[in-house]
Order: structure tokens, then sequence, then C-alpha cells
């Protein structure tokens, strides 16, 4: 079976993704970097020297559950169906929404500490119409986004992003050769992993396999910065024992962790030996939390 066939969107090009990964390999970046689906060659970023030096907090456990208010999406079907064409027009024209999506992906890029002035070749999950794709391109990158809405990324394709699509579910793998990306960022994505939306969904198998595959599409040594928002403590161990399992260090960097409003979560993530420590939003507040130190069961404030 192949893992990517082409689809003909209004006269442009799709990629689905199957459930397994590229045999066919292609030179990417002047380099094997990748398969058939690294569609677009980046300069590679060999030994980049990423790290993460955190302090245990106080009370890891306290205001997760305010991460988010209001009614959840995820507990209103699977991502597919929630993300219509009504939500996806509204990730084109909501000027606050476009605006608040752009930063956090700006600050997931801040916290992937890449090298300056070299472009980089990089995944985005989750990438939905192609916002914090578009603030890749600006920054001079290339990247590869996959999502599981179609009419997301129709949205994405409307707005002539530059990066490549793939249409895809996250928690069955990622479908690309080992070492095909730099870096990876994911904004508000993978606490849909958490949910089971059918019988066959085993949050934890879904999490260990998108995990598991993440990792070995990483060139070693580069970082993942996923934004997201955990329902609760629970889920937010549940993510980070998945992660941890696949083989990854790092922690969660949680700016403005005083407030329920503007607090937001960031898993950052290294596929190899850690020893830089991100910047920092507001060091008096923010918080900077190892993985290990939240592997400690269910906890209470």
């Amino acid at each position: 079976m192949r893992a990517v066939q082409d689809e003909l969107a209004n006269g442009r090009r799709v990629l689905v993704a199957a459930r397994w990964p590229c045999s066919q390999s292609s030179k990417a970046g002047g380099g094997e970097r990748g398969g058939a689906c690294v569609l677009r060659g980046g300069r590679g970023t060999d030994g980049i020297k990423a790290g993460f030096l955190a302090r245990p907090p106080q009370s890891p456990g306290c205001g997760v559950e305010m991460a988010f208010r209001g009614r959840r999406p995820e507990h209103g079907g699977p991502p597919e169906l929630f993300y219509d064409k009504n939500e996806a027009r509204k990730y084109v024209r909501n000027s606050r929404m476009i605006d608040v999506q752009t930063k956090m992906a700006g600050r997931a890029l801040e916290l992937l500490c890449l090298p300056e002035g070299q472009p980089c070749y990089l995944l985005d999950i989750g990438c939905g119409s192609g916002l914090s794709g578009d603030y890749l391109s600006d920054e001079g990158h290339y990247w590869v986004g996959i999502d599981i809405s179609p009419a997301m990324l129709d949205a994405a394709l409307d707005r002539d992003t530059e990066g490549d699509l793939l249409l895809g579910d996250m928690g069955q793998g990622i479908p690309f050769k080992p070492g095909s990306f730099d870096g990876c960022i994911s904004i508000s994505a993978i606490q849909w992993l958490c949910n089971a939306n059918k019988k066959s969904d085993i949050p934890a198998k879904r999490l260990y396999c998108f995990f598991s595959s993440l990792y070995s599409v990483l060139v070693h040594g580069a970082r993942a910065v996923l934004q997201l928002y955990p329902e609760n403590s629970e889920q937010l161990e549940l993510i980070t024992i998945q992660a941890t399992k696949a083989g990854f260090t790092g922690g969660v960097v949680v700016d403005f962790p005083n407030s329920a409003k503007a607090k937001k979560f960031y898993l950052c993530l290294f596929s190899g030996p850690s020893t830089f420590m991100p910047k920092v939003r507001d060091p008096e507040s923010a918080g900077l939390y190892p993985l290990d130190s939240l592997l400690v069961g269910p906890r209470t404030c």
C-alpha cells in the first residue's frame, strides 16, 4: 500500500497520508533527508545544541485545570468533524484568533532555539489553516503541515500558504522517513489525542504512536515544541509519560502561570542531549518543569 497518494482538490495538489511511512527515498536539502513524503528541502542543522535546564515546581499540578475555560472543543466530537467549514472560516476571518495563533507559533519557534539566520525544514502538526506555518515562512523556514481536518486544509490552500500539506491522523503516526525534520511545532493539537472518539481509540497507545514516530522523523538533537491545553494534571501526566517512553527528554514551559486567561503550556521535547536554556518570558512568573517532575501520579493543590 502506498504511504502517500495524490488527491486533487480544486485543481491543487493535496497529500493524503496513510498509516505507514514512505519507503521510497528522495534527496532534500542536498542530502538523504527523507522519503517521498519530504516534499521540499531545507538546509540541515547538524548537531543542534538544544536543551532544557529547569527548576522543580513547588506545585506542578496546581492550576492545570484552569488552562482552558469554557466548553472544550475536544468534548464536541472528533476533530475532523468539529473543525468543519464554519470553524475553519473563523481561522481566516477572526482577527483575534489569528493574532493568538500567530503569537503562540512565534513563542513555539522561539523555544525551538534554532540557529540564527539558517533556514530549517520544520514539521507543523495540526497545522490547520496554515496560520502557524505562515509565521514559519515569514521567519525564512520551510515547512510541512499535517492536519486531520479537510476543511482546515482547504482553508490553508485558499490562503496560498507556502508549506506543503498532508491530510492525516497524528494518532496513527507521522508518515516520514527518519531524520527528515530539523524541528517541529504544534499549536493546540495534541490534547485531542487524550480523547477516545470510538471504541478502538486508546489514548495512551495513540499518544505513544504519535511520540515514537515524531522522535523518529526528527534529526538527532532536534526539538519539538508542542503548545497544548491540558484539561487537568492527569491528562498532562498521560501525555508526558508517553513522550518519555518514546525516548524524549525535556520539560514543560508555562508562560504566565498565575493568569487563568493568559496561561500557556508548551511541551518542549528533545531528541538528543539537552544543554541549552530556552528563553523564558517573564522569568519572575514563568514555570520551567522537567518531565520527570510531572510523572508523580495524581496531584491536588
